[in-house]
């Protein structure tokens, strides 16, 4: 069964950084959820995505990243649903239209998904601890290291396990398929000198 829409809409004062050369947002929420097997049939592309991973610098570097001693498709065959958590970060109409330099438009960018991503990831680790067995799929590379680095290159076991998560794409998931057919959404991608409308971010729970 799939449920899906907006669900939550916060205020732009709530989520605007304090610096003016910051843009004002409001994030929406969207979720959906449906079954493993569906999900891999319709959104999951392992070869080809790890084919996207091993032209990435972070392959083999991180341990969220591939290669991985486990298989993949048996990981996702080991879960009953997959919770698709989606949010849309919108911003103020007069902000879409400003001129910017590029390397300005890529702190603006760079900062706000930093911190959205990083509330998505915190809300789907709390959900977690109330589905047993569940694990959440985060977004992206993982960071949670920040400045000391991942000790993978050095061969030694994470340090924050309690934290690190695999992002969807890392195990074959089609994120831009998966807003699309799943959460009614489209993602907009930025041009070298405009914002875009919105920015969208999706994440996971896989639940038992």
């Amino acid at each position: 069964m799939i449920t899906g829409g907006k669900t939550m809409t916060k205020n732009a004062k709530d989520r605007t950084f304090e610096t003016a050369e910051f843009p004002e947002y409001r994030v929406e929420a969207y979720v959906a959820e449906i079954p493993v097997p569906e999900y891999m049939e319709s959104c999951v592309d392992i070869p080809t995505f790890l084919g996207y991973c091993e032209a990435c610098p972070s392959y083999g570097k991180t341990w969220a990243c591939p290669p991985f001693d486990f298989s993949v498709q048996d990981f996702w065959r080991s879960y009953r649903s997959f919770y698709m958590s989606g949010k849309k970060i919108i911003f103020d109409t007069r902000e879409i239209s400003r001129d910017c330099a590029v390397e300005d438009f890529k702190k603006i960018s760079g900062q706000i998904l930093k911190k959205e991503s990083h509330a998505l990831d915190t809300e789907l680790i709390k959900l977690e601890a109330q589905y047993p067995g569940s694990v959440a799929l985060s977004m992206g590379s993982c960071d949670v290291c920040g400045e000391g680095g991942c000790t993978r290159p050095f061969g030694e076991p994470c340090r924050r396990p309690e934290r690190m998560r695999h992002s969807v794409e890392s195990l074959g998931g089609n994120v831009g398929l998966s807003v699309k057919k799943y959460l009614k959404q489209e993602i907009q991608w930025m041009s070298e000198d405009r914002l875009p409308e919105y920015f969208m971010l999706m994440g996971g729970l896989l639940k038992k």
